[in-house]
């Protein structure tokens, strides 16, 4: 069981809200509660996200929600399996990730938003992937990561990284990280892989959440420890539960 220090905890809140909130119109609800019987779709979701409009999708079984404040739409993966990833890269173009499947939310002739999925574009061999985990979008490319590896689109190819991925996918000091489960944490920089200094401290946990509060820090939130804090330069961590 988990006990949180309460300052630690606002400061992680505090910091998630500040790198993830997205500006309301003065007066609007910061919050809205829909109700999922209202809408007929199941009450759990593995994940979510907002795009460029404000329009909102998120996972409900094995469908996609697609939610633009008054009406919801239903969308499902090729293989319809349950979306547990999304991200939204600098045009626009909402990502998804389920298991075995990866794919894009994009505008069919008639304007309306479709599901196009990527799997063609993966190796065959590599086709039985798992669990998408995590999705994240740096510059031109989208990074998947999986049960198998991580994917890296770059609009036109797939390439893999193979890799011993603990749990999912961050993005801090301008650019990409995963936990590994043999090396810690690490970066993946054109297609290779770069283990951080003394990051192998993080090779047993199971990293939920990572913000960076300074140039030299990244907090990072576990399943097993809490919040934990690591110096990029120096590669000292401080265990702040």
């Amino acid at each position: 069981q988990l006990i949180f220090n309460r300052k630690y905890l606002l400061v992680i809140l505090v910091a998630i809200l500040y790198s993830k909130m997205i500006a309301q119109e003065n007066g609007a609800h910061f919050i809205k509660v829909l109700d999922p019987k209202i809408l007929g779709i199941p009450s759990q979701s593995l994940a979510g996200i907002q795009d460029h409009r404000g329009i909102v999708y998120f996972s409900a079984g094995e469908k996609i929600v697609e939610y633009d404040g008054t009406s919801a739409r239903m969308l499902a993966l090729h293989n319809e399996s349950e979306p547990s990833a999304f991200c939204v890269d600098s045009s626009g173009v909402v990502y998804v990730g389920g298991t075995s499947e990866l794919g894009y939310l994009y505008p069919n002739d008639q304007g309306e938003i479709r599901y196009f999925s990527l799997m063609d574009r993966i190796d065959t061999t590599l086709r039985d992937f798992g669990t998408t985990w995590g999705c994240v979008s740096q510059g031109d490319e989208v990074y998947f990561a999986t049960d198998l590896g991580i994917f890296i689109w770059n609009k036109s190819e797939m390439f893999f990284v193979d890799t011993d991925l603990r749990y999912s996918i961050f993005q801090f000091n301008h650019g990409v990280y995963y936990n590994d489960a043999k090396r810690g944490i690490c970066e993946i920089k054109f297609g290779s892989v770069i283990p951080l200094n003394n990051a192998n401290y993080f090779k047993d946990y199971s990293i939920l959440e990572a913000v960076q509060m300074n140039d030299e820090e990244v907090l990072f939130v576990t399943i097993e420890t809490g919040l934990t804090s690591f110096n990029l330069k120096t590669g000292k961590v401080n265990s702040l539960h």
